[in-house]
Parts: structure tokens; sequence; C-alpha cells
């Protein structure tokens, strides 16, 4: 059974087992966070159905309203009565701000030009 870290669980080996995993996490975040946590993702090859047991892990993603040193306290709880693997945490504000970042990068990827000047960008559009 495919693993990263000595510390991680093992990898769920069916989507059965993924959403059993999903579960118990969104579970017990809940019941620790209660209405701090704002969304939980499940994000790599198990969401895009292209997991191949035994080495696919588990991506999760979790966000909450304000990272700060209660939270830490609260998900270190939540991931030793959980006995979960690792996920990314994030506060609404950091996804806020990713959001902007993403929207100006695709902004900029859809406005390059391919080397043109800038009078024929204009003229593209």
């Amino acid at each position: 059974m495919g693993r990263r870290d000595t510390l991680e669980p093992p990898y769920p080996q069916t989507r059965d087992e993924v959403e059993h995993y999903c579960a118990r996490l969104v579970d017990t975040l809940r019941h620790v966070i209660g209405d701090r946590l704002v969304c939980v993702l499940l994000c790599g090859s198990w969401a895009r159905g292209e997991a191949r047991p035994p080495t696919s892990d588990t991506d999760i993603t979790i966000i909450v309203d304000v990272v700060d040193a209660r939270m830490l306290q609260l998900l270190k709880q939540v991931w030793i009565t959980a006995q979960m693997g690792y996920a990314n945490i994030y506060s609404l504000g950091d996804v806020a701000t990713m959001s902007t970042i993403g929207l100006c990068h695709q902004v900029f990827a859809v406005g390059y030009t391919g080397g043109r000047n800038r009078d024929d960008h204009q003229e593209a559009r």
C-alpha cells in the first residue's frame, strides 16, 4: 500500500474507502471546528476519476474562516481524532487572494499576444 510518510495512514484503495475517509474527516471537522469550517474539497486523482491504487493519495483542501493559533490547535485535534493524512488548509482570506491572483493570471494569459507589439494587440481585440 502506498505511503508518502510514515506518519500518514494507508491510502484508500477504492472509491468507497475514499468516501468513508472524507466522511470521517468532515464529521470530525464539524464536531471540533463547528461554524469555523467553510468548505472541504476532494482534489487530485480521486476527484478526477484518475486514481491508481495503491499509490494514489487522497488530496484534501480545507477552508476555514481564519487560520490562527486556536485553529491550529483545533486542526491538530481533528487530525489526531480522525487519524488523517495531510491536507491543504486555507482561510477565506487566502482563498480570496488566490482567486484574485488566479484571475489576473488568467487575464494575462488570455491577453498574451505571442510576441506581437502593443498596437497589434489592440487591433487583435
